[in-house]
């Protein structure tokens, strides 16, 4: 019985050497990420100012279109087209951190000078640093400055009103310049009355003034 003991034992101690010897280094290495992020085509002027510029894009990945990459570099020029070079441009800075490829990417540059042209162009890297290549070229035009009244909607549609009976229907105008847009409401037709909103205003650059306007036709056919 005791040989058989050292028979098994000298199995097993074996059998150990083995699993021992196998379990070391394979001597491979990690493969290098070289992939870099998808080229952004889609950059788009959304909004733009005579001061900020609202920039949109879809996100590419971390590799090619896939996973998610780590940093933007969004920069721009007073210039239009083929005049844009990416080295001479204006870097923006406070760039968004990228979100999982396909999402919508939104960013504001601010500091813009009005009546210019603009040229906006982004690139996307990943943590090894591996650089998109150049985004397509966004371009518009900072509106030159002072008052602009923007009324919206431009028409009241009433449609059909019964006699007896009135319809109400709003409009704004706000001043989407700089300065002080300023001006008086008032109807000039005695169907049409100002419930609310009516006489001087004085607005500022953004704000807007909601003004009702009342049908009550008096006669068929009014």
């Amino acid at each position: 019985m005791l040989a058989c003991y050292q028979r098994v034992y000298c199995i097993i101690a074996c059998l150990l050497g083995v699993l021992i010897t196998g379990c070391g280094d394979d001597g491979g290495t990690s493969p290098t990420d070289t992939a870099p992020p998808a080229t952004i085509s889609n950059l788009t002027v959304q909004t733009i100012t005579q001061t900020t510029a609202t920039l949109t894009w879809t996100a590419p990945g971390d590799d090619g279109t896939s996973g998610q990459a780590a940093s933007y570099d969004l920069r721009y020029s007073p210039v239009l087209g083929a005049a844009f070079q990416w080295d001479q441009a204006i870097q923006a800075t406070g760039e968004p951190s990228p979100h999982a490829a396909g999402s919508q990417e939104t960013f504001i540059i601010n500091g813009l000078t009005a009546d210019t042209d603009y040229t906006f162009a982004v690139k996307a890297a990943d943590e090894k640093q591996n650089w998109s290549g150049l985004s397509n070229l966004a371009q518009a035009h900072a509106p030159a400055g002072g008052v602009v009244c923007a009324v919206e909607p431009t028409a009241l549609i009433f449609g059909q009103v019964n006699l007896g009976s009135t319809a109400d229907l709003s409009f704004s105008i706000t001043n989407n310049g700089t300065g002080t847009l300023s001006g008086s409401v008032s109807e000039s037709c005695s169907l049409f009355s100002i419930v609310s909103g009516s006489g001087a205003y004085a607005l500022a650059t953004g704000q807007s003034q909601t003004v009702t306007v009342r049908y009550a036709p008096t006669e068929a056919g009014n």
